[in-house]
């Protein structure tokens, strides 16, 4: 998510928060980079590669993301991941 801020997004803020509880753990990221549509990205392109790698590390835990953003308004994610 930062290597995507910096590198693709022209941040200039990051925001990252985690939490535990006794059953999960709970990622909140956030930036004010440039965002973008996330129905206007073709599925095989490689700027989708980093969300794709993202989605896919964190179903292998267990875990689900929901991710946000539109054109000028950067991105948010929210990840929660089970822990035992």
């Amino acid at each position: 998510m930062v290597n995507n801020a910096m590198k693709h997004a022209q941040a200039n803020y990051i925001s990252l928060k985690i939490n535990r509880s006794a059953n999960d753990l709970e990622l909140t990221y956030s930036d004010d980079g440039i965002g973008f549509d996330p129905e206007k990205i073709p599925v095989t392109t490689t700027s989708s590669l980093g969300l794709k790698g993202i989605q896919s590390r964190i179903g292998f835990l267990g875990g689900e993301v929901k991710f946000d953003s539109s054109p000028g308004k950067g991105m948010k994610y929210k990840i929660r991941v089970p822990i035992t």
